[in-house]
């Protein structure tokens, strides 16, 4: 399925023209037991170039909105009520930010109480995971996490995770 979601229209455009292409030409030689001629290879042709054509229409339809994810402001109380839209607020958060030189204490009263919560004491870094909830993509099934990494009581950085604190 990554060859798939990798494949450019044209090139899924040339590939369904010549599977479909392949396909008419096996079954006219070995069920219609006839013998090719010229004008069976153009009719073969015809069909193929309209199947490639709606083949392409589908899958571009298709990963338009197998691809398309939700988008919202990010807004405290609703980040804070409701864990599994964080993923919606996410850009809006890290696009505007938000966190940039904030302090740990800061940070929490912003976004909340985070899920996991580490600490280096020898560095002076604290970590925060907060969980986004699962992003509305194609064949993701793992949850994301927002890492925030603190040290001397200020945003160091942070970033989006994938899977979870622990992988």
């Amino acid at each position: 399925m990554k060859l798939l979601s990798c494949l450019s229209g044209s090139a899924a455009f040339v590939l369904s023209i010549c599977a479909i292409a392949a396909i008419g030409l096996i079954y006219k030689i070995c069920i219609a037991g006839r013998r090719l001629v010229f004008s069976d290879l153009l009719y073969a042709g015809h069909v193929s170039i309209l199947t490639g054509l709606f083949f392409s229409l589908y899958c571009f339809i298709y990963f338009s909105i197998a691809f398309h994810q939700k988008r919202h402001a990010f807004d405290e109380t609703a980040w804070k009520a409701n864990r599994e839209t964080r993923v919606e607020m996410i850009d809006d958060l890290l696009g505007r930010k938000i966190l940039k030189h904030k302090s740990s204490r800061e940070v929490m009263s912003i976004l909340g109480k985070p899920v996991l919560e580490g600490e280096n004491k020898f560095d002076s870094v604290i970590i925060y995971f907060y969980y986004l909830g699962i992003p509305d993509k194609v064949f993701v099934l793992d949850p994301e996490f927002l890492v925030i990494v603190f040290r001397n009581e200020s945003v160091e950085k942070y970033y989006l995770k994938p899977g979870g604190p622990y992988e």
